[in-house]
C-alpha cells in the first residue's frame, strides 16, 4: 500500500528523527512511504484519483492540488506536550493546527489526531495528565517572589493541565469533526495503518 507522508517529516531535524522508527516500521510492513506535500495531516493513503494528480502535476505538485483527493488523514502527535503546545497555546502553531482541522473538515475528509503516550488511553485518562512543566512553572515562580532574576520571562498563564487540554480537544472534536486517539510509541505505525483503513 502506498502512504503519502507530509514532505516535512521527512526533512532533516527533529520531525525526521521523531519519525525515523514508525517509517521504518510501515516499510517494514510492506508499505511504501511517498513524500508529499500534504495540506493537512501526516499521512493519508495514496488513492489511484490522488495518484492521478500527483503523476499530471509532477515536479509543481503543491498543497492545494491534493486538497480534495484525501478522505483521511492521520496527523501524528509525538506526546502530549506536543498537542498541548498545538491547542493550548496562542502560538503561530495554535493557528496552523485549527487551520488544518477546518480545511480537512471542510474537504470532507476524515482527521484523526493520534496522540503517543504510554499511560494515557482516552480523553477521559487524559484528564489526569500531570503537565510536567507545570511544576517548573510553579518553581521559577516561587524564585521569582524572592527576588531571582530568571533567563527568560515567565509566561503569565502557567502550562495547561490535562483537564484544560482534554475540554479544549472535546469542543475541537465537536467543532471541527477530529477524532483524537491515544496509542503507545511502540504501537503507532501500526495504529497509522488501522486508522488510514476504516
Amino acid at each position: 500500500m502506498k502512504i503519502g507522508v507530509d514532505k516535512n517529516q521527512l526533512q532533516k531535524g527533529s520531525h525526521e528523527k521523531s519519525n525515523r522508527y514508525n517509517h521504518s516500521r510501515l516499510k517494514g510492513m510492506g508499505h511504501e512511504l511517498v513524500p508529499l506535500p500534504l495540506p493537512y495531516g501526516d499521512y493519508c493513503l495514496v488513492t489511484d484519483q490522488m495518484q492521478e494528480t500527483i503523476d499530471r502535476r509532477g515536479l509543481k505538485l503543491k498543497k492545494a492540488d491534493l486538497v480534495g483527493d484525501i478522505k483521511v488523514a492521520v496527523d501524528r502527535k509525538n506526546s502530549i506536550d506536543e498537542i498541548c503546545g498545538n491547542v493550548c497555546s496562542s502560538t503561530a502553531s495554535h493557528d496552523r493546527f485549527r487551520d488544518e482541522c477546518i480545511l480537512a473538515q471542510k474537504c470532507g475528509c476524515k482527521f484523526y489526531v493520534l496522540v503517543e503516550d504510554e499511560t494515557v488511553v482516552n480523553l477521559d485518562d487524559l484528564e489526569h495528565w500531570e503537565n510536567p512543566r507545570a511544576k517548573l512553572y510553579f518553581i521559577q515562580k516561587a524564585r521569582l517572589a524572592k527576588g531571582y532574576k530568571p533567563k527568560h520571562q515567565l509566561a503569565k498563564q502557567p502550562p495547561a493541565s490535562g483537564k484544560t487540554l482534554a475540554k479544549a480537544l472535546r469542543t475541537m472534536q465537536e467543532k471541527y469533526g477530529i477524532e483524537v486517539v491515544f496509542t503507545k510509541p511502540m504501537d503507532a505505525a501500526r495504529k497509522i495503518i488501522e486508522l488510514l483503513t476504516q
